[in-house]
């Protein structure tokens, strides 16, 4: 590893706070209790480099989607790719390189302690929560499930023994409305119930020039019923059920800039501003359905308590999307897919005072998927009868079935000094069924009608099926040690030792359907330390990193070659020799009196590909990670003015910046798509700047928040835009949403 000036003015930067931090505050600042240990404890008080935001800080930043949680913790970044319900998680420059519904992120994402092990479940509705924890490094001991570089968990708000509950409603610029409401109290000496829902929709604010209509329109619904039910004096029973809805539009946008060698007709340009596009296609619809079901009993022996967790969840998803962005149906998309897992947890943790404290316990999920997919390229063919179709079609099935045991010791073997070993044995099993139907006069899907498998049975002139079974496994780990000077500061090295499962290589358009990625491995160095104020409280935490991967999983695009020696492009997921990551972040929260409160985070990581030769010959080695921003900053000032009647008026400025990066392995600012046209695929800096004025009541029942996010953000300007589908010359535009105002009015009992 070669260490630049730079890296070393940064690290010593970093450890010169570390060393010569000194705070005075003269306020408290309420710790957020999280579980990242799978027992409570505070923040300050977990050796983990971690975010957490409870019910209010959710509130301040006004948190609608999972996918906005990534504006305020450090080092990661959530982008929707396909739509909200593909969201592409990075952390610690570390991301989930496989678009296909049969793959796993590094990140993992957990609603109320149960894996949404599909990366289409993890972009939804925020609403009624206690908390949210973004827990970075390995995590593979406690939580596993491929957990390599983090883990994102949410969790619902509790049903209490006292009536309490809240109604919100937001209205806003683009159409956008929302209602939030819950309710919940002790129904019995022995039960308490909580209801809760969320509605929410808005316009598009982008014109598509055809028709008019507004993009992208969204949509989505929630109701979450909660319980806690005293069985015995010792036995706890909690259960949820929550069904969710989403109803809209893919925020993937193309332009056919150069589909003219075609048509004479193209779209946009990426110079061009995005005020509006061309879309023939009237309907592309991203409808999402889920159930899950959560079922927790906690029995209390004596010293020590047994957990059974059981999770079940139910989702359905259809995509259809218009690839070509042209008045002319040249290239329509279709996806649909069902998922349903089931996950069965038993846990025992100690309960008792001493210098040890542990955790055993076993896991087992099983997950199905069935997956189809169609291209439509009808157009491309110059056919004037629309009831005849030219195109292909692919279905997917995947079942997984993974196990695994797992323990964890803490010893304080010195006053001050504290030890932890932890280790999980994992087994992941899987058979993939893979067929590719490249079919000619198959009907037209205006109709939706290519959700029926009946599909699979057309003579489409060379059906390609291939099923494959495999299983890995891995014992992956943790060996900490913790010093403790005083009750308000903590310090930590840990090394840890990730493992990510194997996984099927599959790209759409590749007639032989599959190949085998080997499970990924990661070794990760971490030293931190995390410190309170003596006066009052204003808290510090910071964490120094570095990642050695082998076998890091990598979706590049990839020359296989032809018969006639021609070349033959696909998109595939595939194994990275060895990669390395080091970084830090930094975290703040300072009070200095009753009115004033400040949040602040840094995040640096630098990434390298150091030993990357595809099988093409292409050599990736010495570039840097795609889609890993090397600075991130974000950050919160409010103050709160009294002594207006029976109202306080606080003033709120929040924001985050990611620095830009490269979304392609060559690291390339730009690409020529033609000979005349060329397409910046490195990411600009993307700054969002917002401000909420909350007017609230001296009771803290009433409040009105007037805000305006996103603040400069034009109508139309560019994220990202880059080549895909080269053999016809398009290309790809991520369009961010433009600056928003509206109000939002709350009452709370």
């Amino acid at each position: 590893m070669l260490w630049s000036k730079d890296k070393v003015y940064l690290v010593a930067m970093f450890i010169s706070i570390l060393s010569g931090l000194s705070i005075t505050a003269y306020a408290e600042i309420e710790e957020v209790v999280v579980t990242a240990e799978r027992r409570e404890s505070t923040v300050t008080d977990t050796p983990i480099s971690m975010t957490a935001f409870d019910e209010n800080l959710i509130q301040k930043f006004r948190m609608e989607r999972s996918l906005d949680v990534a504006d305020q913790a450090p080092n990661l970044q959530i982008e929707e790719v396909y739509g909200v319900s593909a969201p592409r998680i990075t952390l610690r420059g570390v991301t989930n390189a496989d678009y296909a519904v049969t793959s796993n992120s590094p990140v993992t994402v957990y609603s109320d302690g149960v894996v949404l092990n599909n990366t289409t479940i993890q972009g939804f509705a925020m609403f009624d929560l206690e908390r949210v924890e973004v827990l970075r490094g390995p995590q593979g001991t406690l939580y596993g499930r491929n957990s390599t570089t983090g883990s994102l968990n949410f969790i619902s708000a509790r049903p209490t023994d006292e009536l309490s509950g809240y109604l919100r409603a937001t209205a806003g610029r683009y159409g956008q409305k929302r209602l939030d409401g819950a309710v919940g109290g002790a129904v019995s000496d022995s039960l308490r119930a909580r209801l809760a829902v969320t509605s929410g929709e808005s316009d598009g604010w982008v014109t598509n020039a055809l028709n008019g209509d507004k993009e992208p329109a969204q949509d989505d619904k929630a109701v979450r019923l909660a319980l806690e039910y005293d069985l015995t004096e010792n036995v706890d029973v909690f259960f949820k059920a929550q069904w969710s809805e989403y109803s809209g539009e893919a925020l993937l946008f193309h332009s056919g800039a150069s589909i003219h060698p075609f048509f004479g007709t193209p779209n946009p340009g990426p110079s061009d501003d995005y005020r509006s596009i061309v879309l023939d296609l009237d309907d592309r619809p991203e409808d999402i359905d889920s159930l899950d079901i959560v079922l927790q009993v906690d029995w209390r022996v004596s010293d020590w308590t047994l957990t059974s967790l059981t999770g079940f969840n139910d989702h359905e998803r259809l995509w259809i999307n218009d690839d070509d962005a042209s008045e002319f149906p040249a290239l329509h998309e279709y996806s649909q897919h069902e998922s349903d897992q089931f996950s069965q947890e038993f846990r025992l943790t100690s309960d008792f005072e001493g210098p040890a404290e542990w955790i055993f316990g076993v896991y087992y999920m099983e997950e199905d998927l069935d997956a189809l997919g169609a291209f439509d390229f009808t157009a491309l063919f110059f056919d004037p009868d629309p009831s005849n179709g030219y195109g292909s079609v692919n279905a997917r099935a995947q079942t997984l079935d993974s196990f695994a045991a797992f323990a964890q010791l803490d010893y304080a073997f010195a006053e001050k000094w504290s030890a932890g070993l932890g280790l999980r044995w994992t087994e992941d099993e899987k058979t993939y069924d893979f067929e590719y139907l490249p079919c000619i006069g198959f009907p037209r899907q205006d109709d939706r009608s290519f959700t029926d498998r009946s599909l699979i049975s057309l003579d489409c002139g060379g059906t390609q099926e291939r099923v494959d079974k495999a299983d890995w496994s891995a014992i992956s780990g943790k060996v900490s040690i913790e010093y403790r000077p005083d009750d308000r500061s903590l310090f930590y090295a840990s090394y840890s030792k990730g493992f990510k499962g194997g996984a099927f290589a599959v790209d759409s358009t590749l007639s032989d359907g599959t190949g085998r990625v080997d499970p990924e491995d990661l070794r990760s160095y971490e030293a931190g330390f995390k410190r309170q104020a003596q006066n009052g409280k204003a808290v510090v935490s910071g964490a120094l990193f570095f990642y050695d991967y082998e076998d890091l999983q990598q979706k590049s695009l990839v020359d296989l070659g032809s018969e006639d020696g021609l070349p033959n492009f696909v998109n595939l997921l595939n194994n990275v020799d060895e990669a390395e990551v080091y970084g830090a972040e930094v975290e703040l929260q300072w009070s200095p009196n009753e009115r004033t409160y400040t949040m602040l985070g840094f995040g640096w990581v630098d990434t390298e590909y150091t030993d990357f030769v595809q099988e093409d010959g292409t050599d990736f080695s010495g570039n840097k990670f795609q889609n890993a921003p090397e600075f991130t900053f974000n950050g919160l000032v409010q103050y709160r003015f009294d002594g207006l009647g029976n109202w306080s008026v606080t003033p709120q400025l929040d924001w985050s910046f990611a620095q830009g990066y490269f979304i392609n392995l060559a690291n390339d600012s730009f690409v020529d798509i033609t000979s005349t046209e060329r397409y910046k695929v490195e990411t600009e800096d993307d700054w969002d700047v917002n401000f909420r004025l909350t007017f609230e009541s001296i009771d803290l029942a009433f409040s009105v928040t007037a805000f305006i996010e996103d603040i400069g953000e034009h109508q139309g300007d560019i994220t990202q835009h880059y080549p895909s589908f080269d053999s016809l010359g398009t290309s790809m535009t991520n369009i961010s949403r433009p600056e928003t105002y509206g109000l939002t009015f709350a009452y709370e009992f």
